[in-house]
């Protein structure tokens, strides 16, 4: 989230080293999966109303996508004219993921 938050703050979006943009989608790449499970698991152990629970949950991964969605476009911005070393998980892939864990919001 710093990262989005700072790189959208740079007016030199090209300028930004494709390394630091490498590096998050790298680590995104790999962890993105396990991170929605866990932050399923831990929303909803950690309320006691299923409802609450729900909503909350479905307020996180909604940020989760949110950010993602900028980060992908500050990507396609900063590559333009590259092709990287790290292709990030497309959008759509996330969005399905994400939709699995919407049978709990209702």
């Amino acid at each position: 989230m710093r990262f989005v938050d700072s790189a959208e703050n740079d007016l030199n979006i090209v300028g930004l080293q494709e390394e630091n943009f490498e590096r998050v989608a790298s680590e995104f790449n790999q962890n993105w999966k396990n991170a929605l499970g866990a932050i399923n698991q831990s929303v909803m152990h950690s309320f006691a109303n299923f409802q609450n629970g729900a909503r909350i949950l479905h307020h996180a991964l909604t940020q989760l996508l949110l950010y993602y969605k900028r980060f992908f476009a500050l990507w396609e911005k900063r590559f333009s004219n590259k092709k990287p070393k790290v292709q990030p998980i497309g959008l759509h892939s996330v969005m399905v993921e994400i939709k699995k864990f919407r049978s709990s919001f209702q």
